[in-house]
C-alpha cells in the first residue's frame, strides 16, 4: 500500500510536511504498508459485510439505490493522543452535562424561564419542545352498558367506562393534547361528558414562571363495542 501526500496546507493528522509519517501514526503506518491494495480492498469489503450484518446502518428515504446504508467508516483509524484526547475528553463531558442540564431543567424546575437566560415564549412555541402534564390523577371505574343508546344498531353492544380526570395545565392547550392522546392511543373511543377549568391562581408575572395556571376537572367516557354474536 502507498501512500500519496499532495503537500497541500492542511493539517494532516498522520504525517508531518516531509510526507514523514507522525511518531503515534508509526505502528499503522507500518502494518498498512505491508498489505497489497488487492488486501486492503478485500479487508474494506468484509468491513462494510460486518457492519450491514451488525445492523450499524442509516435509512435514505427517496433514494433509488436502496433505502439502508451502513455508516461512513474509515478503514484507516484516527490516533488520538493521550494528551489530544485528554482536551477533547474535558469539552465533551462539559457539553454533554449541559446539554443534560438544560434539557433536565427545561422539563422540570425550568430555572432557565424564570432568570430570563431562555424567553417562554420561544420554548413554548416549539413544535419539538413536548409539553409535559404537570399532574395527572385520574380513576376509572368499571364497565357498564350503555343503555342510552337508540335501539342496537347492527347488534352491537356499547359499554363504557368512565374516567374521572384532574388535571394540572399551563394552557388551555395542554387539555386538547391529552385528548388527543388519548384519542390516537387506539384503545377505546371516547366521549367527554363533563370538563371545567379553573384558574389556580398562581398565575406569574411577566409569563416568567411556568406553574400549573389551570385545573381541568373531566368525566369521559372510554367507550368499546361488542357484538353481540360473539357473546351467545
Amino acid at each position: 500500500m502507498k501512500w500519496v501526500y499532495d503537500g497541500s496546507a492542511a493539517f494532516d493528522e498522520a504525517f508531518d510536511r516531509d510526507g514523514e509519517a507522525r511518531a503515534h501514526y508509526r505502528g499503522i503506518v507500518g502494518v498498512l504498508e505491508s498489505f497489497t491494495q488487492g488486501e486492503v480492498s478485500r479487508r474494506e469489503r468484509l468491513q462494510k459485510l460486518a457492519l450491514m450484518d451488525q445492523g450499524i446502518t442509516f435509512t435514505v428515504y427517496g433514494e433509488k439505490e436502496g433505502l439502508e446504508r451502513i455508516f461512513p467508516f474509515d478503514f484507516v483509524p484516527r490516533i488520538v493522543t493521550a494528551r489530544e484526547w485528554e482536551r477533547l475528553e474535558t469539552g465533551l463531558v462539559q457539553r454533554v452535562t449541559a446539554l443534560n442540564l438544560f434539557i433536565a431543567d427545561v422539563y422540570g424546575e425550568q430555572k432557565c424561564l424564570r432568570d430570563h437566560v431562555l424567553p417562554p415564549a420561544l420554548l413554548l412555541s416549539r413544535r419539538e419542545y413536548k409539553r409535559e402534564l404537570l399532574d395527572v390523577r385520574y380513576r376509572v371505574e368499571r364497565q357498564k352498558l350503555l343503555v342510552s343508546l337508540p335501539g342496537n344498531p347492527g347488534n352491537v353492544d356499547f359499554y363504557a367506562s368512565t374516567m374521572r380526570v384532574d388535571l394540572a395545565l399551563l394552557h388551555e392547550e395542554d387539555l386538547f393534547r391529552f385528548l388527543g392522546d388519548l384519542r390516537n392511543s387506539g384503545n377505546a373511543y371516547y366521549s367527554v361528558k363533563r370538563c371545567a377549568l379553573m384558574r389556580t391562581g398562581q398565575a406569574a408575572t411577566a409569563g416568567t414562571t411556568m406553574a400549573p395556571r389551570l385545573r381541568a376537572d373531566c368525566d369521559i367516557d372510554l367507550i368499546t363495542l361488542l357484538d353481540g354474536a360473539a357473546k351467545q
